[in-house]
């Protein structure tokens, strides 16, 4: 998740430099900075979420249906359901991506900069 993370980060500074212009102006138009980095933030934060919750469902689904199948005629055998410590593990680690993102954030205004509004 770290990793994922810090691609994510990547991601939101490239989309933050391809979007200098609009971001500069919109900034000039009196958008706060902070809401331009909750917008990123929510950006980075969206599929980071829906990819991690996906994901941590299928895996544990098909970990549940492996080990059934495996275990399946023998008798007094059962299976477990799934530890809520995965719940706490996701939480946490998608907090350090979310995290790493969040590290990148301060980039905002210097990109953003009324700078960046000159025109060619």
């Amino acid at each position: 998740m770290l990793i994922a993370g810090a691609t994510l980060a990547i991601a939101v500074i490239t989309g933050l430099l391809e979007r200098r212009t609009p971001f500069a102006l919109l900034r000039l138009t009196g958008m706060p900075v902070r809401r331009l980095q909750a917008v990123l933030l929510l950006e980075a934060a969206a599929p980071l979420a829906a990819v991690a919750l996906l994901s941590a469902v299928l895996g544990t689904g098909v970990a549940q249906l492996l080990i059934r199948i495996l275990v399946a005629g023998r008798p007094g055998i059962t299976v477990p359901g799934p530890d809520l410590g995965l719940v706490a593990l996701l939480t946490l680690a998608s907090a350090g991506a979310l995290g790493v993102v969040a590290a990148a954030l301060p980039l905002v205004p210097r990109i953003t900069d009324t700078d960046a509004t000159r025109f060619q």
